[in-house]
């Protein structure tokens, strides 16, 4: 059996929800579009507003690392 790259200090923070980050200016939409198509994640809450209006949230949200990446990601927690 091979060996886990993932310690059992990283497996304990699987799942575990971080604080909600407000950005300091909206999200444009092309930014966010070209950020999730970027990493390749599909997951349609970050696009398909149709599907994400019945999420809890409520709406399309950006991927939780888009703060990071952007010139706008002060966040305000």
């Amino acid at each position: 059996m091979a060996e886990s790259l993932i310690t059992d200090e990283i497996r304990a923070l699987i799942g575990v929800e971080g604080p909600e980050i407000t950005m300091s200016e909206p999200v444009e939409r092309g930014a966010l579009r070209r950020f999730v198509q970027a990493i390749m994640d599909d997951d349609r809450i970050y696009w398909d507003e149709e599907y994400a209006k019945n999420t809890r949230y409520g709406g399309v949200v950006a991927p939780p690392l888009f703060p990071g990446f952007t010139k706008i990601g002060r966040a305000h927690v």
